[in-house]
């Protein structure tokens, strides 16, 4: 929702269905819905102490990544964009606080967070 949310404020005037990055590609649903279908089989089967164990690291590493990421999409405000730009924009500017103070792309880092804990 957060990112939506960013949409939403930042980038109303270019505001479509493409935006929201639900409809990626067919690859990517088939390989979504092939995960959850790996998953609901590969339950039942798991060590209970193994997904008592994995849950709350698993959270952890959401929290952070999806922190990461929104941080990075609200610091950088009207110079973030979800697709990659082959032009730069007037308003376009570098963004050297916040969370870029630390990382160089720290939208990718906490997508790669998240994408490990999920």
């Amino acid at each position: 929702m957060g990112e939506y949310l960013f949409v939403l404020c930042f980038h109303n005037k270019e505001l479509k269905w493409d935006s929201f990055l639900i409809n990626q590609s067919n690859a990517y649903v088939i390989a979504a819905v092939v995960s959850w279908v790996e998953f609901f089989i590969e339950y039942p089967f798991k060590p209970k102490q193994m997904t008592e164990f994995m849950v709350p690291i698993g959270l952890i590493f959401i929290t952070i990544g999806h922190y990461l990421r929104i941080s990075a999409m609200f610091t950088a405000r009207k110079s973030f964009h979800h697709v990659v730009q082959n032009h730069k924009a007037e308003t376009h500017t570098l963004i050297t606080t916040g969370v870029y103070a630390y990382f160089r792309h720290p939208s990718y880092f906490g997508w790669s967070i998240w994408a490990l804990g999920t």
